[in-house]
């Protein structure tokens, strides 16, 4: 998806719209390396042990100590949304309007559902009624709906990726000078 976009940003002559596509592919590279490495699972634990290290009267050991699923989401999710919001405005923008953003927006949306799974899944007692009405153990039912988020999230990654690969095609192949036009002025 970030080469996607890297792809895109070279097809545009104004310089903001070319920074605003490489800003885009950054974020999208840096979820790549953080989803292998790790990085805000293991920031936000580091973050969350440090803060319970204390005395608990802090701002953070107050906020660690009484979430009830991952640091990271508590961490990590306001900088995740508010990049989300940003490229859906734009891409809402750059696509020429909901009929050729949908897919990037439909992609967010799994995104956020998976995020959605993930707050859950931490919370053992989330499983019981599943786990009673499959007669399933705790590892399966976590097993399946892990893999259920993992799906939904690269599902989500796919639209997005299809998305930008569709715009790429429309940006490469323009069909008439007006159009070109169009993009140089915008």
């Amino acid at each position: 998806v970030g080469m996607a976009a890297l792809s895109i940003s070279t097809h545009y002559p104004k310089q903001t719209r070319r920074y605003a596509w490489i800003g885009v592919a950054l974020f999208f590279a840096f979820i790549a390396v953080d989803d292998a490495a790790q990085i805000h699972e293991r920031v936000a634990t580091a973050w969350g042990r440090s803060a319970l290290a204390g005395d608990g009267s802090s701002l953070s050991a107050r906020a660690a100590g009484g979430f009830a699923s991952y640091w990271w989401q508590l961490l990590f999710l306001p900088f995740f949304a508010a990049a989300g919001l940003a490229m859906a405005a734009f891409a809402v923008r750059e696509f020429g309007g909901i009929r050729y953003a949908w897919l990037f927006l439909a992609g967010l949306a799994f995104y956020a559902n998976a995020v959605v799974l993930d707050y859950f899944d931490a919370i053992e007692r989330s499983y019981e009624p599943i786990m009673h009405a499959m007669a399933w153990t705790l590892s399966t039912t976590q097993h399946v709906f892990r893999d259920i988020e993992e799906f939904i999230e690269m599902f989500g990654t796919t639209c997005i990726l299809v998305a930008f690969l569709s715009h790429y095609a429309r940006v490469c192949n323009l069909p008439n000078a007006r159009t070109r036009a169009w993009i140089a002025r915008s």
